[in-house]
């Protein structure tokens, strides 16, 4: 018998087959091994991104922060709402306000060694959940010394504005407006208060809320001031005092931190072992370690580039990571003006065109008076006490007019100033002097406040003098049920 061939395989056909196998195995294997280990790899990256910035990198800022020696006090102007929205995000075919932050922004000049330098501290902001959300947001400031200092008109009343990106505002004056519709029953009714056309209309309306502008800013000074921190050698990077001085490691903070990157180590090392499963444990080291090294420099970039990679990743990670790589997770972020120059900027005083209770308001010459009142409660009865001395003047024709219009108004659920005219409206229905049609009109009125009440909030400024206003109504024989009506409102408050 002979022997075999030295070097020949005696069983080529086995040799072949299992060769195939195994490249098949590989292939469906290898393709597997990715689909899973490159996601895990991404959302290690993004805890590991979280944590470096929540925790390392905030303690490097703190630091750098704390040694800053200049020091100058800022005056406080030209203070503006910025709508923060991504209108390419916002075509995705949900309401835009779901994408959206509504941030008050300061304005803050200054100078150093004659040099003007100007910078924008802007608050972290809020959605806006539409409507009915923006009217009771806070006018006053972002940080304790870092206060919103709004122009006032030739009546000492503040003017406010409303700024966003030339894009932002094409969008929503392209839309037609989603959450308002005419509630009025007649065509005339619904003629004198015409619902919002777009979603701009609808936000500019949520934000005509004169009766919360008076309260919250007519106790203010006009001038404001801001102390601020400064780097000597670049006085450009300027932070308010009052953050410097707040900025701490805290113990939640950093247990966040620890958290965020012992789980981004744990998925980031699964998956780059799943990923180069068929590689060697050192190149295995080698790329897992070295980005490990890096991620105080891609760890800001992670957002951009997963914009760039897939649009929905990008939006996942900004939700998951908010405001990481604006200002550290500060509670306020700064800003070059510049960066505001070319955005649309919507002006307009809190009483008097283009509000829609211009027509009401501009008659009572509502004015900030000569001396401040001390807080909202004292400015909002001041505003009352107004009222009443403008509607005492009126004819009965007028304030039937008067009060069949504030009517209109409750009824298209724009019942924003309507607290400012209850007790004139009491008065005028209690009043044997005056004519039926101006006593029954002022019934009508009341009667709808307290179908539509806009109830007042424990915390909010005038609190206490908006709950005395409506404790009038507890005697109001004229009308039955509004007594009931007043009582409930009353009772759902807290501690009344």
């Amino acid at each position: 018998m002979r022997e075999p061939q030295t070097g020949r395989d005696p069983d080529p056909g086995g040799t072949v087959a299992a060769r195939v196998l195994a490249w098949l195995f590989d292939l469906l294997l290898g393709r597997w091994m990715y689909l899973v280990g490159v996601p895990m790899l991404a959302f290690g990256g993004a805890f590991l991104a979280a944590g470096w910035q929540i925790g390392p990198d905030y303690g490097m800022f703190q630091r750098e922060v704390a040694s800053l020696s200049g020091r100058a006090e800022a005056r406080s102007v030209e203070p503006f709402w910025w709508l923060d929205l991504d209108a390419d995000r916002a075509r995705d075919g949900d309401h835009w306000s779901h994408h959206a932050f509504m941030k008050l922004c300061i304005t803050a000049d200054y100078s150093v060694a004659g040099q003007d330098y100007r910078r924008v501290f802007c608050s972290d902001g809020r959605k806006p959940r539409l409507p009915g959300d923006l009217g009771v947001l806070d006018v006053g400031g972002i940080l304790p010394g870092v206060e919103a200092a709004w122009p006032r008109d030739s009546a000492g009343n503040p003017v406010i504005s409303l700024r966003m990106a030339a894009d932002v505002r094409a969008l929503l004056s392209s839309r037609e407006a989603a959450y308002w519709t005419p509630v009025g029953q007649t065509e005339e009714v619904r003629a004198a208060m015409p619902p919002p056309g777009t979603e701009l209309d609808a936000l500019l309306l949520e934000l005509d809320r004169p009766l919360e502008w008076l309260v919250r800013l007519w106790p203010r000074e006009g001038e404001r001031s801001v102390d601020l921190r400064y780097d000597a050698e670049h006085p450009e990077n300027a932070y308010p005092e009052t953050l410097v001085g707040g900025l701490e490691m805290s113990s939640d903070r950093l247990g966040t931190s620890i958290i965020l990157l012992m789980i981004g180590l744990a998925v980031w090392g699964t998956g780059v072992v799943i990923t180069l499963f068929d590689q060697s444990p050192r190149t295995r080291a080698i790329v897992g370690v070295l980005p490990l090294v890096l991620v105080p420099w891609w760890s800001d970039a992670l957002l951009g580039a997963a914009r760039w990679i897939d649009r929905q990743s990008y939006h996942l990670a900004a939700d998951f990571l908010p405001e990481l790589t604006l200002g550290r997770r500060l509670p306020i972020s700064m800003h070059d003006p510049e960066a505001f120059g070319d955005f649309e900027n919507i002006r307009w005083p809190a009483i008097g065109p283009p509000s829609y209770y211009a027509a009401l308001l501009e008659p009572m010459g509502l004015r900030r008076p000569p001396v401040q009142p001390e807080d909202g409660d004292a400015a909002l009865m001041e505003a009352v006490r107004q009222v009443d001395a403008a509607v005492a003047v009126l004819s009965d024709a007028e304030r039937a007019t008067l009060f069949d219009a504030l009517s209109q108004a409750e009824l298209n659920d724009r019942g924003e100033v309507a607290l400012l005219f209850l007790s004139s409206a009491r008065t005028t229905a209690l009043d044997p002097e005056r004519s039926p049609a101006s006593r029954l009109a002022a019934e009508r009125f009341i009667t709808w406040m307290t179908v539509t009440p806009m109830e007042p909030r424990r915390g909010e400024p005038g609190f206490a003098a908006r709950t005395e206003l409506w404790r009038a109504l507890l005697d109001f024989p004229p009308v039955p049920g509004v007594e009931a009506a007043a009582r409930r409102l009353l009772e759902r408050m807290p501690g009344q």
